[in-house]
């Protein structure tokens, strides 16, 4: 059993997704990666890509609300 709120589980499940995606899009290689963990009182998910990851710049506001690295539209 997962306690949470389904339908924004979801939605940050897919956001990430859909993030990889981007990040692969234009790469030769291209491949996203999702595992999960089980611990003793969590479950960790795992959203991985073969993108070439985030600059420091980006990683330092990729939690501020309505931060994006793309173009509006």
């Amino acid at each position: 059993t997962i306690r949470g709120h389904k339908i924004q589980l979801e939605q940050v499940i897919l956001n990430l997704i859909n993030n990889a995606f981007d990040a692969i899009e234009y790469l030769s290689e291209k491949w996203i990666e999702i595992s999960a963990q089980d611990s003793k009182d969590t479950i960790q998910i795992f959203v991985k890509d073969s993108g070439t990851g985030v600059s420091d710049e980006v990683a330092d506001h990729m939690m501020e609300p309505f931060f994006s690295t793309k173009d509006i539209g």
